[in-house]
């Protein structure tokens, strides 16, 4: 997440200062920069398809996790065969995949504690679509529950009045006053998280 974040924010200037495109297409700096954070967020992907809950043993995680850098593709990595961003690209998995081989157990022992987030497989999903259904009647895959609020476990926020500290505060409030420990969120598009 930290690697996905710094390239990101190295891209961010060359935006605000019109060096990113050439034209139509990007210039060698923006292909020098952009394609990394891509590959950062793509394994990111790919590493949260792991189960916090039922890890393997360190050395079997830790092939997984190397393949994971090797491999983690999303559709913003077929690249349009520019070298700059191919070789962005293959430095980034390399980087990615030296650092998952060659960590030591006491450097992950030193790392802060991450909150639990992972992708759900597509079993899950369908199983927490069906728990909707029941619970709350939904009954297609696009679904707003303010019009007829059933259930008293509904509860529906006005982004546009509230700001993100007092969103934070009062959705806290109401997963603590409802004793839920862990949410999933269902997204329109991209990978779904618990």
């Amino acid at each position: 997440m930290a690697r996905g974040r710094k390239w990101s924010d190295a891209y961010a200037p060359l935006v605000a200062e019109d060096r990113d495109r050439a034209g139509y297409s990007y210039t060698d700096e923006a292909y020098g920069i952009f394609p990394r954070y891509n590959v950062d967020y793509a394994v990111l992907d790919a590493v949260e398809r792991f189960d916090p809950d039922a890890l393997p043993d360190l050395e079997t995680l830790r092939t997984s996790l190397v393949e994971s850098a090797r491999i983690g593709a999303t559709d913003l990595l077929n690249p349009i065969g520019n070298a700059i961003e191919l070789q962005a690209m293959a430095d980034e998995r390399k980087y990615l995949a030296r650092t998952f081989a060659e960590i030591k157990p006491r450097e992950l022992l030193d790392e802060p504690k991450l909150y639990y987030r992972r992708i759900l497989t597509a079993i899950e999903v369908d199983n927490i679509r069906e728990r909707l259904r029941v619970t709350w009647g939904i009954t297609s895959d696009y679904w707003f529950p303010l019009g007829e609020k059933t259930h008293p476990s509904l509860e529906a926020f006005d982004l546009q009045e509230i700001g993100e500290a007092d969103l934070q505060i009062r959705i806290r409030q109401f997963l603590s006053s409802n004793r839920i420990g862990r949410i999933s969120e269902l997204r329109e598009y991209g990978p779904l998280t618990d």
